[in-house]
């Protein structure tokens, strides 16, 4: 990658359904009432971590993957939203406009697949004329991934360039914060798969997800 690869915060929501029963007056049946479910927000960075730097692709890495491994506290658990944060410098060259792809797989595995089998593609195109600053992307997926035990959810960005050497840029966080443990972030090292996946040990990029349980 063209800049220091720290570690860019992409999270996952979901929610959970609660209820109590409640009987009747004159003691009879009861029923069963249910709120609504409780957003579940599922981080590879904590709320202490420091995100102020961001990743790029070298011009050799246009079309390259950055990729999040999310991992719930505990299944069944049900992704219906991510959410990642993007740079947008254009004196530096980074520019959140740049289109581009975002996939939703899951697997068994600790190390995204080889060959995902993608969920969900969303492609990205936002303005042009975006404020400069971070830029929170939030996307709703076309239909909910389930979780079930011992799967992962994963959310790959495709890092894409222009011919007048402007990038897309994730915005990353520092290691300090506990939970940034530095072994969620992986790089596609191709634009097409079979994907040769290596592992980013030094950072960790802003990346969320929302759903439930």
């Amino acid at each position: 990658m063209g800049a220091a690869f720290r570690v860019a915060t992409i999270a996952l929501v979901g929610c959970g359904r609660l209820g109590f029963p409640v009987h009747g007056s004159d003691g009879g049946d009861s029923t069963t009432i249910d709120f609504p479910p409780a957003t579940i927000r599922l981080s590879n960075v904590g709320a202490t971590a420091s995100c102020s730097t961001f990743v790029r692709p070298a011009v050799n890495e246009y079309g390259h993957f950055l990729a999040v491994r999310l991992t719930p506290p505990s299944t069944p658990f049900t992704v219906g939203k991510i959410e990642y944060a993007l740079e947008n410098q254009p004196a530096q060259n980074c520019l959140a406009g740049l289109v581009h792809v975002v996939q939703a797989f899951k697997s068994t595995t600790t190390t995204p697949p080889a060959t995902p089998n993608a969920l969900d593609e969303l492609s990205i195109d936002l303005s042009d004329t975006l404020p400069v600053g971070v830029v929170l992307v939030e996307q709703t997926l076309a239909a909910p991934v389930l979780l079930d035990a011992g799967e992962h959810f994963f959310i790959a960005i495709q890092m894409v360039g222009d011919a007048s050497n402007n990038k897309l840029c994730v915005e990353t966080c520092d290691m300090l914060d506990p939970m940034a443990t530095g072994e969620l972030n992986f790089w596609s090292d191709a634009t097409s798969p079979p994907y040769p996946w290596r592992l980013s040990t030094i950072t960790v990029a802003n990346v969320t997800s929302l759903g439930w349980q």
